[in-house]
């Protein structure tokens, strides 16, 4: 079974260029810009209280909040586009069969949707079914420089435990900062 909605994003030329750029982004102050939301969940076995609390639980109030009057999301209707992922590919820092994987994500699908994700509401899909998820982390990680992946604490923890892992540990935190 296949999570309720898989969304095959496509990259803009906009966003392309966005992406690659090293200056702070100017986020406009008109209310009729669109609101976006990204969040993610690894497949890794089923949420506990602590996911529910610090993360599922506030999924399910967003898709419950009005946008304002005067917002228009991407497809042309009115409000927030949401997007929540399963991020399969962050759960491969953890080395587990394939089986047990592909099993992960239909639970937490399942589990997801239980807890009251909405595919009316939000667009829900898996990381590995969106190829540009992957060339968006590549073009990004080609252009974040050093000094501020040594600013991020999480990197530093990462340095520090990789001497015996592989490096998907250490690109790991730059991949979170921007997803």
């Amino acid at each position: 079974m296949t999570p309720p909605r898989l969304l095959p994003l496509r990259l803009s030329r906009q966003l392309t260029r966005s992406a690659v750029s090293v200056q702070p982004r100017r986020y406009q102050s008109s209310s009729s810009t669109p609101m976006r939301i990204l969040s993610g969940i690894q497949p890794t076995g089923i949420p506990q209280l602590g996911n529910y609390l610090g993360a599922l639980r506030n999924w399910i109030d967003l898709q419950a909040r009005p946008a304002p009057a005067d917002t228009i999301s991407h497809d042309g209707g009115s409000g927030t586009d949401i997007f929540y992922c399963i991020v399969d590919l962050h759960a491969l820092t953890v080395p587990r069969p394939p089986a047990e994987l592909q099993r992960g994500i239909r639970d937490m699908a399942r589990v997801l949707l239980a807890c009251g994700v909405d595919p009316r509401r939000s667009h829900l899909f898996v990381q590995s079914e969106v190829p540009e998820h992957s060339e968006l982390a590549w073009i990004l990680g080609c252009q974040t420089p050093m000094g501020w992946l040594n600013r991020m604490t999480q990197w530093k923890v990462a340095i520090d435990e990789a001497r015996d892992h592989a490096v998907d540990t250490v690109e790991h935190p730059y991949a979170n900062r921007y997803h």
